[in-house]
């Protein structure tokens, strides 16, 4: 979000070009980050017992 705002008011030049190339790997970040979740939460919908028991249940009865 805030590369897209400072597009707005960053003059042509070195910095329009440095916000452009910032922009660009924010979301390829974010693209990366978002493969391997919507991956887990697709296994979690098709196959839910393979789910891992939450640790603050076990810690309850140890």
């Amino acid at each position: 979000m805030i590369p897209l705002a400072l597009l707005r008011v960053v003059p042509e030049g070195w910095v329009r070009k440095l916000v452009v190339v910032f922009k660009y790997a924010l979301i390829l970040a974010l693209v990366l980050m978002l493969v391997p979740f919507a991956g887990r939460q697709l296994q979690q919908a098709v196959y839910p017992q393979l789910e891992i028991a939450r640790m603050g249940m076990s810690l309850l009865f140890c």
